[in-house]
């Protein structure tokens, strides 16, 4: 477990937003489903990257909305996804099978904050639930193969689903600020005889087969290669 530390202005955006649906949303793209047995890993790295909303559009209307809201869903036990939307698949998806304590703090949110249509919210619950049964899925899958499976998510409905509530200049903003910024390099890459290991050194991380290894100075960069 990681503790975040945040300034005091920032405690209820930081409290909306991650126990909203749509922040299920942001840990499920953000987080790390690699580990085995379905298991989603959050590190302190990819908690500082998740977008969080900003505290100015909180206004004090909505201040006694989300505290009641925020209290409900407190006072009892958090379910999986599944239970807390009333449906197993995106198909038996619906607003009015949505636990009413969680569709009205998601409603706040998405809504009422970010004026998001309902036709819009639904397609958010329906995303989370297929990106939660997809990493579900597949790691069933690989226990029963002993290896990767090429199953997924519909990663054409989850980008149409992105896209769509981004909206294209801010994705172009995105792309601009966040991709062309960065600094790229090109690395050449050997054709290994045998199965490449992921082997944690004392400066990083390394790619090892047999005699071979390529140095890594971080374990993403590692799994990227691999």
């Amino acid at each position: 477990l990681y503790g975040v530390a945040c300034s005091a202005d920032l405690e209820v955006p930081l409290l909306v937003t991650f126990n909203s649906s749509l922040g299920a949303l942001f840990f499920e793209i953000y987080g790390r489903s690699s580990l085995g047995q379905g298991v989603l890993d959050i590190d302190v790295w990819m908690v500082k990257e998740l977008p969080c909303i900003r505290k100015e559009f909180f206004t004090t209307r909505l201040g006694n909305k989300i505290e009641k809201s925020l209290s409900r869903i407190a006072a009892r036990q958090a379910l999986s996804v599944f239970r807390e939307f009333g449906a197993d698949s995106r198909e038996e998806v619906s607003l009015d099978k949505v636990k009413p304590d969680r569709r009205e703090l998601d409603q706040i949110v998405m809504g009422e904050i970010l004026g998001l249509s309902e036709q819009e919210q639904l397609e958010i619950y329906k995303a989370v639930i297929d990106l939660v049964k997809s990493r579900l899925e597949r790691a069933k899958s690989v226990a029963k193969k002993g290896g990767k499976t090429k199953e997924g998510i519909n990663l054409d409905r989850l980008v149409e689903t992105i896209l769509n509530n981004i909206g294209e200049d801010n994705l172009g903003k995105f792309y601009r600020e966040k991709i062309l910024s960065q600094n790229t390099y090109e690395m050449s890459l050997p054709r290994f005889k045998k199965e490449l290991q992921l082997d944690m050194t004392l400066t990083g991380w390394a790619l090892v087969s047999g005699k071979d290894r390529i140095e890594c100075a971080t374990e993403d960069l590692a799994r990227y290669l691999k």
